[in-house]
């Protein structure tokens, strides 16, 4: 609780110390931490993305089964 309360009063300017951060923290703690974003273009197939995202080429990945 004391914890708390010191990271409240940085955030709010009473006490010494980086209100930005301590501002994020709460939020962090209150709302969760904000997840990344992935920037998709749409016109790029499927195992491209997937290739991309491991980094690797198309041809690196397995074929595809088929059932």
């Amino acid at each position: 609780m004391l914890i708390a309360e010191c990271i409240i009063d940085i955030a709010m300017g009473r006490r010494k110390g980086n209100s930005v951060h301590a501002a994020r923290e709460i939020a962090d703690r209150t709302y969760g931490k904000v997840l990344p974003t992935i920037q998709v273009d749409p016109n790029i197939n499927a195992l491209e993305i997937l290739a991309g995202l491991l980094g690797c080429s198309v041809e690196d990945l397995p074929p595809p089964d088929d059932d």
